[in-house]
């Protein structure tokens, strides 16, 4: 029976003759692992320098630790996390989410006007080639912008 005194005593006894592994011999077997990347879709890896920085933080110009880039000599999982969950990087995220709407909705919007536009200049390029007068053209021109409205 595994919960007799004599056991568990018996057991924590081998736990105290078994030598201690000190804190550096702990840290001396990290390695940045390779799923990290994949869990963290925010994390680079710089070679050369043998640092682990965040992108989003690098992009939007956050001034922590792992915008600069931090050594990637010793890393833990434990850092990544904590970073993931800081307020720079929530920031970070936000700012690129924001900056993909604003381009998404500056695109839109120019192809939603291109044919409005176009339709104006070949009306003024009409009105020129007619002679009509330029005088005419806000008229001419508003009324284009409403019939686009319409349809």
């Amino acid at each position: 029976m595994n919960g007799t005194p004599a056991k568990r005593k018996a057991d924590s006894s081998n736990k105290e003759n078994e030598p201690k592994r000190k804190r550096y011999e702990r840290d001396g077997h990290r390695s940045v692992k390779a799923v990290w990347f994949k869990e963290f879709e925010w994390l680079g890896h710089d070679n050369a320098e043998q640092l682990l920085f965040c992108k989003l933080c690098r992009e939007t110009r956050k001034k922590n630790v792992f915008a600069k880039g931090k050594d990637a000599s010793k890393p833990k999982k434990d850092d990544l996390v904590k970073h993931g969950k800081s307020e720079d990087h929530r920031n970070s995220v936000e700012e690129k989410a924001l900056q993909k709407n604003l381009t998404t909705a500056a695109t839109n919007a120019y192809v939603g006007c291109k044919g409005a536009v176009t339709a104006q200049m070949a009306t003024l390029l009409v009105q020129a080639k007619e002679g009509i007068p330029t005088r005419k053209n806000a008229p001419l021109l508003e009324l284009q912008m409403f019939n686009v409205s319409i349809f």
